[in-house]
């Protein structure tokens, strides 16, 4: 059970629920440059939500693992 609980680290991903998936963070330009601070805003926001989406998909899985890992311990027990 503590092997399913540390091969998804569903602890790890709440934690880092809303950070950028893989860490990919784009810039803010030094100077005053509309297109580029927009470009950077948005880039940032596709790369959070990619990060939640992802996560959610991650952590839903880990729990169905170790759903299927208690009921499967359950049943090595019983038989």
């Amino acid at each position: 059970m503590a092997y399913a609980a540390n091969f998804f680290s569903i602890g790890l991903l709440l934690r880092t629920f809303f950070a950028p998936w893989r860490r990919y963070n784009w810039r803010y330009p030094k100077g005053f440059d509309i297109v580029e601070f927009f470009n950077a805003l948005i880039s940032n926001f596709v790369s959070r939500i990619l990060g939640v989406s992802m996560r959610i998909v991650l952590i839903i899985m880990g729990v169905f693992f170790q759903i299927f890992v208690a009921l499967a311990g359950l049943v090595i027990f019983v038989f």
